[in-house]
């Protein structure tokens, strides 16, 4: 079962990031369980899957976006599964400024669903890049 589990969470992970270059937050939000969980940097816990909707709604209206991730392990115990890897962010404002560049790590948990298709559960990523300071 690992090995058509391992297809199953691939396949949710491209489609994610297939729904996320277009700015598809319905599609993003598909990826989902119903109780996600996504801790993102510098903001509240953001809970459910219609706030991660409506989340990356607010994103796409301001930005532009190209994602790239690479992951450094998958491992799968039940129900429940991870990964972990890195990625690379590039925001670019619709209003013309300047386009904003991130790279950083992430931790996925997956959920196997009673349908047998796997789920972002709990989503957290924070950047390498140095903090900002207040001038």
């Amino acid at each position: 079962m690992a090995g058509s589990d391992k297809i199953a969470i691939e396949t949710t992970r491209q489609e994610f990031l297939k729904a996320y270059k277009p700015g598809d937050a319905a599609g993003l939000a598909a990826c989902c369980a119903d109780d996600v969980v996504q801790l993102p940097p510098n903001e509240p816990a953001v809970r459910g899957k219609e706030a991660v909707r409506t989340r990356y709604e607010a994103q796409f209206d301001r930005f532009a976006c190209e994602l790239s991730v690479t992951t450094e392990e998958l491992e799968i115990a039940g129900p429940w599964a991870f990964a972990w890897g890195a990625y690379q962010i590039t925001l670019t404002p619709r209003d013309g400024a300047p386009p904003v560049r991130d790279r950083g790590k992430y931790l996925a948990i997956f959920r196997r669903q009673t349908d047998g298709s796997w789920k972002f559960a709990r989503d957290t990523f924070n950047s390498d890049n140095p903090p900002f300071t207040a001038a």
